[in-house]
């Protein structure tokens, strides 16, 4: 069959392909897909069935959205025609897509033969049949038991109660992935133990172990079949090295939507502290029984924050003064220790003590007083003080008063446990009117300070002393407090609802207990997930001061839970949680009592109660109130207890148990049946008039009953067999007014109601709402838990899919008529998309992951129960056609919303996209895969087809990148062993093999062409995370297993080689992920079946492509390891494609030679191992021997230079056998060039041209290299004699030696520039007899002062090497007709100094090769123009643009004569560019600075009495800069110390200056003088140079000035003061290849006072010109006019030029005639142009300064007039004179 994307790759030419291998495996028969959807657009839509699937009838939005969808069908089918007709990669997805044939390739024996002929595939071929599997677990307990014990009453519950008591026993129904773990990314960011180098490699071998001389290795003779054997050998250990990736150190990208394992709900995931109480003894005794309640208060917000810890410390004895008590003990109500529970350690939390004892029927002050006396109380009042006790005991056994309270700071300001090990805890006596609130505004002033201005507060130390120490009680009470870690788990624990927790051994007696924390809405972390129905009653105060019976004192309550309103005396249920001594649950509590008083305060009251399950209206709390007769009276029995009145607290309000706040109630004197219903009010009589005397507070802790009244409200609704409409859509609306906090502890419960609803109520707007009141739930639970980027999901969400939703959510009855759940969300969800604005699908968006894995989890249940999922075999039939049809309309409209979304809410987008990846992979395991790839292939192919926008790229790869994760991927893409059928059909049967990678190549390739850097590194990165993930999973570790997953990507070698360009200007760390994608595929791929048949098969322009690819992954890496693994990944395919290509790279102008040898360049230019290079050597060895012609015999080339210079530097390091190697393989080159062309000539010119080379790295150790060039000329003259070859080798040696030396000379002069200038350029000089040598030199002194950023050297260096190569070209006659310069006279604009520079040797081009001159590609047109552009690069980097243009005169002529106009454009575009920079640039350039240096000191040596002028960069402004730059230059060697610098007044201008200096100067000191100097310039020349650039270009005579007098001073007056001028000339004019030119020439000239006087007024006249002639250009500096009019014409400041003129031209009879009449017309000059300036100026000045303007016109005139006199007067100079 003809495959219709043959023709879409047009990297591919027929005429120049190599013959296809004929030996190749016959393609593969593509087999036709199962199962497979219809074809349509990439984004578009299914027409939908005339019913709706499973037979449900038709809902109104269901046929509007089927009528909408079809329609887009329609106008999209006819689109997409259009598109395959136009564009062929659409025609190829297409064509794909129709012949999928995966589900039966994974089900055909193939895969079994597959796995029997190679077993170390079995985890890339072999999925076991419960892969996906559904599981029914236990659910995990914490406790020995259920939480829902057997005594929960719920038969008569509503029926979402049963639905909770559900959810907290029913088992886990999990969908269990065995392979989950495999379809991560996380690896990618787990490092291993850090990548190290080969042990070999870390041995200094430069020992004495080391072979001497020369390797024999290399000498001895070359055998191909060896070689191949090595080459075997080389790939077969490329396998034993480490994995690429896990040395590759680029970025990694987060996690991207981690799947995994979530941990089921724990809500004790809070700091937990361990409370033991040791000991409570008092000073007195311990012979009352006391009894102790603790719990946590936060006293700034005045809250209590856990439930309170009852315990007593009673001995046996004491406790048996109460008879019940001790009959009641269990081991939970004897335990002394417990847990509390620190949602938010703080500060501000305390725990709170209550200490409790009998009744005593005294005021607390008087029953505590002899405790307080301690040791000091009597014996005989403390017998007294016993026997009380024990009648108390008998009589009022039951009742207890409060005795003392404390407290204990538990947190540090850092949240750190403050107490720990022995904590004692101070007591004080208790008052009769401390209640909560009062607590804990005792500690806080107690432990706070308040600032009243802004009522801040500064804690305490935790460790000051209380205000109420003065009132403490002589005790001792001893705690223990710890941090639990962890997990950590005590023996013997029960929790706070008292079941016993794991673990729990038989025999505990010592329990510990865990205490209800009270979460605050901001410290909810997870559902509750235990069954748990707990009430909370607190008794704050009673006023009975109003009660009819005045003996209203004494009060004591009882609390009771009734199921009903019978009898108020009834005895309660046993529900009330006992206390310390108690039984564990009792039917009533008594509270303590305070004596004396009518209303009492509670402190810490707590009453705890286990709510039934089944509570109704009818269940209420009765509180009874007795005044207990505490004294006995005489002969009189009295009755303790005396009842005043009772209190209903009811527990239901508005349909939900009473709210968790304050409330109070009235207190009923009297009694009556059913005293709860309305018509008792009238029977009952209230205290005070029936005012609400009793408050209280309550507290709910439960996990079937929410407080919130809308939840409360839905649950009941949704729970109903049946509901109306309306009324279900008001609970809906009423969830969104339900606090996040309720939602989160009641979500289980309430997801599995909301997706009860969506199942069976198929209305639209139930259906709709539902949908939506789902996902504003799962919203507002997600909000509470910020989530990363890659989870998507919270813990709570992920937990709850795991775990707890099973395909009959909120099944608490049997619904045959219910919707499976998967179609119930996907109707639900595409009913409400044409009505997206109403309700606002973003929220649905926002949660999309969560439907799709409702979804996803049901289809997965379903299959289950039919038995399918498991079923061996193809899955073309598990799902019907219709839920397939309805779930692709669903994609393929999620797909448009994504589209839609990037527009307005990237974000959302981005969300959306990530949940339908993740779908996506899990259809994949459990439908029809074709179909799957259907639906990946439409979906990605949909988001930006054409790959322009950044965003929708990023969007696509992530998608690609998540479903590319799946654990099963690589199976999904058949990894069998396909060999090419086509090479120009490479990517297309590539794409039918392996379908998904197909599509991501595909992606990839057209994204890598983009100009947009974003677009390329989103598509790289993605598939380099990819390939990584791959790489590293453990399952495919073995060779074979890796070499089938980079055989599945072989097309990547074709793209990347396809954009080889792009790959090589990309940036780095861009480049990085590029190349070790490529390198990958390289290392792992088939080489025979697939790599060596590509490049056998490929055109010649691929290849090429493909090796500058792998030149540019040459020098991408910089980490050591990663670099030496992908370099030996080079090698070894660079040695199979040399071995393959052999013929080719053989013949002449080849294309294929440059770039073999750039990348084994490459490689080697690197400072690599030593194992690499003995392996790099070998490689070359076998290149020497095989293409000896491309080396020794083509014309004009390189190669042998190229593979000198990197052997020679291999001799020069410190490893023997490295260097041993090398000059053997020196040694080699030497041989074959001889045995070639009968002449060693190349070689000895390309050697001293590659240890020229080496001449830049400045250093003096060349001992190793110097040895073994002794071992070369010892072999020499063993093998060859000292004659003929011999003595040309000894030859080659003693000028590689020069070389060194001038080397080692440089390297000497390193801290003196510009003695390094002058070597590099003297050395050059030397080389006049062999060009390619000074074309070396040249270019290492212009690497140079590129470095020192001397860019006008650097570009008169490569001036210098174009005028070479300029003679070259006349002499061959190459330059004629092409608009090149044609001799050196041509650059004398740019290059003064060209034509003085020595010439070419008199060789004649046809003699060249012979004579081994202009070998280098230097030496040719292309040459030259290399040499230009760099030249202009230099000039425009160092701000010399008129010379950068002229340079690029020479371009523009050439690309005209050349026809070139698109070249010739680009020319002129940049000279425009360097134009309008000139212009936007005038005025404001700086050139560079020069001055005369001059040296006298015998120390100088040869330097001694010479003068240099140096040319300084511009920022170099002042004489101290370069002083103290020569003195740290010169001080390394001369010693600084030792260098003095001398004064400018000292005169050294002559011989005898400089001896009669000398003859009295310190010899061990080195003298220098600086003066600064300025380009010097006759009137003539002046003329011509009219611009900065001209007075600063082709520059040699400098002048400076030196003022004296002919007195000693060098000062003096006006009329007495001289000025010599000396004028130095120097032997090259600037800019040269050097900064410092030596002066040769020197002119003094000496100036009378008046010719002083004349100059000073030229230089003012030429000042003003110079800003009137800028007026031309519309820019003059007015700030410097103004500068200049201010000190010529200002009456305040004209003393200069007045006094000028009655100095010299009043008297003008005492100087020379011809002077006064200079000075006289100097002076007239400077008026007129004054009088210009003053016009100039008044022109351009604004009204603010037209004061100054005044001033200067009045200076002007008053000047003028004073001037005018004179000038008559000295007039008669001139008359005189003549006569």
């Amino acid at each position: 069959m003809a495959d219709p994307g043959a023709d879409l790759d047009p990297r591919h030419d027929q005429d120049e392909r190599h013959s296809s291998d004929p030996d190749d495996d016959p393609p593969a028969a593509a087999a036709p897909a199962s199962g497979n959807l219809d074809v349509p657009a990439a984004a578009g839509a299914r027409k939908m069935s005339s019913a709706s699937p499973s037979g449900q009838p038709p809902t109104r939005a269901w046929a509007k959205m089927r009528s909408s969808f079809s329609q887009a069908k329609r106008v999209q089918t006819e689109v997409v025609e259009e598109v395959h007709e136009s564009h062929p990669r659409e025609a190829l997805i297409g064509d794909v897509l129709k012949s999928l044939h995966v589900e039966k390739t994974l089900t055909d024996k193939k895969i079994a033969d597959e796995v029997k002929s190679h077993p170390e595939l079995k985890a890339m071929f072999v999925v076991a049949e419960d892969d996906v599997a559904v599981e029914e677990q236990p659910r995990q307990l914490r406790t020995v038991t259920t939480s829902v014990t057997d005594d929960v009453d719920v038969s008569n519950a509503e029926p979402f109660v049963q639905e909770a008591i559900r959810l907290f026993n029913q088992p886990w129904t999990r969908v269990h992935k065995k392979s989950l773990e495999y379809g991560s990314y996380a690896n990618l960011l787990t490092d291993s133990s850090p990548p190290s180098l080969p042990a070999e490699d870390s041995v200094d071998f430069d020992g004495a172990t080391a072979p001497p001389g020369l390797d024999e290795h290399v000498l001895r003779n070359f055998n191909e079949q060896e070689e191949a054997k090595r080459r075997t050998a080389l790939a077969q250990k490329l396998m034993s090295h480490q994995p690429l990736f896990t040395v590759y150190d680029g970025p990694r990208n987060p996690v991207l939507c981690a799947r995994g394992n979530p941990q089921a709900y724990d809500d004790q995931n809070c700091m937990r502290v361990l409370f033991e109480a040791e000991k409570l003894e008092f000073a007195v005794g311990n012979f009352e029984p006391m009894f102790v309640s603790v719990a946590i208060y936060d006293v700034i917000r005045r809250v209590k924050v856990t439930e309170s810890f009852n315990f007593d410390l009673n001995s046996d004895g004491v406790i048996s003064l109460l008879p019940e008590r001790k009959a009641g003990r269990t081991p939970k109500s004897t335990a002394r220790a417990a847990i509390f529970p620190v949602e938010r350690p703080s500060p501000d939390l305390f725990l709170a003590v209550k200490v409790e004892k009998i009744q005593s029927g005294q005021e607390n002050a008087a029953a505590v007083e002899p405790y307080m006396k301690g040791s000091g109380l009597r014996p005989k009042d403390k017998e007294k003080l016993v026997a009380q006790v024990n009648v108390n005991a008998q009589r009022l056994g039951k009742f207890l008063q409060p005795f003392a309270h404390g407290y204990l700071p538990l947190f540090d300001d850092n949240g750190r446990l403050h107490c720990g090990k022995a904590t004692r805890i101070q007591l004080t006596r208790s008052k009769n009117d401390l209640g909560d609130d009062s607590f804990c505004d005792l500690v806080s002033k107690d432990f706070y300070l308040k600032n009243k201005g802004n009522e801040a507060r500064s804690r305490r130390s935790v460790n000051a002393t209380p205000l109420l120490e003065r009132k403490l009680l002589p005790c001792d009470f001893v705690v223990n407090c710890r941090q639990l870690k962890p997990n950590e788990e005590i023996p013997g624990c029960v929790t706070s609802t008292l079941l016993p927790v794991i673990p729990f051994p038989p025999e505990t007696k010592q329990v510990t207990r865990e205490m209800q924390a009270f979460t605050d809405k901001q410290e909810a972390s997870a559902p509750l997930s235990e069954y748990m129905h707990t009430f909370y009653f607190y008794p704050i105060s009673v006023n009975l001061n109003r009660h009819p019976n005045s003996s209203s004192r004494n009060v004591a309550l009882k609390i009771r839970l009734l199921p009903d309103d019978e009898d108020p005396h009834a005895p309660g249920l046993p529900v009330c949680y006992g206390r310390s001594s108690q039984p564990d649950f009792c039917t009533e509590i008594i509270t303590s009592s305070t004596y004396h008083q009518t209303r009492p305060w509670f402190f810490n009251e707590e009453v705890k109660i286990r709510l039934p399950a089944n509570v109704c209206n009818s269940h209420h709390l009765v509180v009874h109130f007795y005044h207990l007769a505490c004294q006995q009276k005489r002969k009189k029995d009295v009755q303790v207890e005396n009842e005043l009145g009772f209190a209903v607290i009811p527990l239901f309000e508005d349909g939900r148990i009473v709210p968790d706040d304050q409330h109070a109630r009235p207190v009923s004197i009297t009694y009556c049946q059913h005293y709860m219903k309305p018509s008792a009010v009238d029977k009952l009589k209230y205290v005070d008039g029936g005012k609400q005397v009793f408050t209280y507070r309550t507290r709910l802790e439960s996990s079937i009953y929410s407080q919130e009244y809308n939840l409360n409200a839905f649950l009941h609704v949704a729970s109903l067999p049946t509901t109306q409409e309306i009324q279900l859509t008001r609970s809906l609306n009423g969830l969104g007014d339900v606090d996040g906090f309720t939602q989160l502890r009641f979500f289980p419960l309430l997801a599995n109601m909301l997706l009860h609803t969506l199942r069976s109520h198929t209305e639209d707007e139930v259906a709709k709402n539902t949908l939506f009141s789902l996902a504003r739930v799962l919203g507002t639970v997600s909000s509470l838990f910020p989530t990363k980027m890659n989870t998507e999901q919270t813990p709570v969400l992920q937990t709850y899919l795991a775990y707890l939703l099973d395909d009959h959510a909120a099944a608490h009855r049997t619904d045959d008529d219910a919707l499976p759940l998967h179609l119930a969300v996907m109707r639900a969800w595409l009913a409400a998309l044409p009505e997206r604005k109403k309700y606002c699908l973003d929220s649905v968006y926002k949660q999309s992951l969560f439907f799709f894995d409702v979804i996803s989890k049901s289809l997965t249940l379903k299959l289950a129960r039919e038995k399918s999922l498991t079923a061996a075999g193809s899955r073309a039939n598990r799902i019907d056609k219709d839920t397939l049809q309805e779930l692709d309309t669903l994609l393929a409209a999620v797909c448009e919303e994504v589209y839609r979304w990037h527009v307005g809410n990237q974000k959302l987008a981005r969300r959306l996209n990530r949940s339908v990846s993740l779908f996506f992979r899990d259809l994949f395991g459990i439908l029809d895969r074709d179909v799957v790839i259907q639906m990946v292939t439409k979906y990605v192919c949909s988001i930006d087809p054409t790959n322009r926008d950044p965003v929708h790229v990023a969007t696509k790869f992530e998608c690609l990148t998540i479903i590319c994760g799946y654990e099963h991927f690589l199976l999904i893409n058949i990894p069998f062993e396909y060999p090419i059928e086509d090479v120009s059909k490479l990517f297309s049967q590539w794409w039918h093999q392996h379908p998904l990678i197909g599509l991501l190549l595909a992606e990839v390739d057209q994204c890598l062409s983009s100009e947009n850097a974003s677009i390329r590194q989103t598509a790289i990165r993605a598939l380099r995370d990819i390939l990584w993930k791959h790489d590293k999973d453990p399952r495919f570790a073995d060779p074979l297993a890796k070499q089938r997953i980079a055989n599945c990507f072989f097309p990547l070698i074709q793209i990347i080689a396809s954009h080889h360009e792009i790959f090589d200007e990309a940036p780095e760390v861009e480049k990085s992920d590029w190349a070790v994608s490529l390198l990958f595929v390289l290392r792992h791929c088939s080489r025979a079946k697939l790599l060596r048949h590509w490049w056998r098969n490929d055109t010649q322009k691929s290849l090429v492509s493909f090796l500058r690819a792998l030149f540019t992954c040459t020098s991408v890496f910089r980490q050591p390891v990663m670099e030496y693994e992908s370099s030996f990944v080079i090698l070894s395919v660079l040695e199979d494609f040399m071995g393959d290509n052999k013929k080719p790279i053989s013949l002449r102008e080849n294309p294929l030679i440059r770039p073999v040898f750039d990348v084994l360049q490459g490689l080697l230019d690197k400072a690599q191992p030593a194992s690499f290079l003995l392996a790099a050597f070998d490689t070359i060895r076998w290149f020497i021997n095989s293409f000896p012609e491309t080396l020794f015999s083509f014309p004009n080339t390189t190669y042998c230079g190229e593979l000198c210079y990197q052997l020679l530097r291999n001799t020069n390091i410190n490893n023997a056998q490295i260097r041993s190697r090398a000059g053997s393989l020196i040694w080699l080159l030497i041989q074959v060039n001889f045995a070639q062309r009968q002449s060693i000539a190349r070689m000895k010119l390309q050697a001293t041209i590659a240890i020229s080379r080496l001449a830049k790295s400045q250093s003096t150790e060349y001992a190793h290299l110097r040895k073994v060039m002794v071992d070369v000329t010892n072999m020499a003259m063993k093998k060859h004699g000292r004659d003929g070859l011999g003595a040309e080798i000894a030859g080659i040696v003693q000028r590689l030696n020069k070389v060194v030396d001038d080397s080692v000379r440089i390297a000497e002069f390193k801290f003196d520039p510009e003695m390094t200038q002058d070597l590099y350029y003297d050395v050059s000089v030397g080389y006049v007899d062999s060009p390619d040598l000074r074309v070396t030199w040249l270019e290492n002194l212009a690497n140079y002062h590129k470095a020192q950023k001397n860019f006008d050297e650097a570009a008169e260096c490569e001036l210098l090497i174009a005028a070479l190569v300029t003679q070259y070209l006349f002499k061959a006659g190459l330059s004629q007709g092409t608009g090149l310069p044609l001799c050196t006279t041509d650059f004398e604009s740019v290059a003064p100094n060209v034509d003085s520079e020595p010439k070419l040797p008199d060789v004649p081009p046809e003699k060249a090769a012979e004579e081994g001159v202009y070998q280098s590609d230097v030496f040719g047109i292309a040459g030259l123009l290399k040499r230009l552009k760099s030249a202009s690069a230099y000039f425009k980097m160092g701000g010399r643009y008129e010379a950068c243009l002229d340079v690029l005169v020479p371009f523009a002529d050439y690309q005209q004569a050349s026809r070139d106009y698109v070249k010739l454009g680009s020319v002129f575009s940049e000279m425009q560019q360097v134009c309008q920079t000139l212009v936007n640039t005038a005025g404001s350039r700086l050139f560079g600075n020069y001055y005369r240096v001059a040296l006298v000191g015998e120390r100088w040596g040869e330097l001694n009495e010479t003068e240099y002028i140096y040319k300084e960069k511009n920022e170099v402004l002042f004489v101290q800069v370069i002083k103290d730059r020569l003195v740290a230059q010169f001080g390394q060697k001369y010693g600084a110390d030792r260098l003095e610098m001398l004064p400018n007044t000292l005169q050294l201008n002559t011989a005898a200056d400089r001896k009669a200096f000398l003859a009295t100067a310190n010899k061990e000191k080195n003298y220098f003088q600086i003066v600064t100097v300025r380009p010097y310039f006759t009137k003539a020349e002046l003329e011509d140079r009219l611009t900065p650039y001209e007075r600063n270009h082709n520059i040699r005579h400098f002048m400076y000035e030196t003022p004296f007098t002919k007195s000693t001073k060098a000062h003096g007056e006006l009329s007495e003061q001289w000025k010599r001028k000396t004028i130095l000339t120097t032997d090259r004019p600037f800019p040269y290849v050097k900064t410092r030119l030596l002066v040769t020439e020197r002119k003094v000239i000496e100036l009378s006072p008046i010719e002083n006087a004349a100059e000073l007024i030229e230089e003012k006249i030429h000042a003003l010109q110079e800003i009137l002639n800028a007026k031309h250009d519309g820019n003059p500096d007015l700030k410097s006019l103004q500068q200049n009019l201010q000190g010529t014409v200002l009456p305040m400041v004209n003393a200069g030029p007045m006094a000028i003129a009655d100095i010299f031209l009043k008297n003008w009879k005492d100087y020379p005639a011809e002077h006064v009449l200079h000075l006289r017309a100097c002076m007239k000059q400077l008026l007129v142009t004054c009088r210009f300036a003053l016009a100039l100026n008044k022109s351009q000045i604004t009204a603010e300064q037209n004061d100054f303007q005044e001033a200067c016109e009045d200076g002007y005139a008053t000047i003028s007039a004073a001037l005018e006199p004179i000038f008559q007067e000295a007039a008669k100079a001139g008359k005189s004179s003549s006569t």
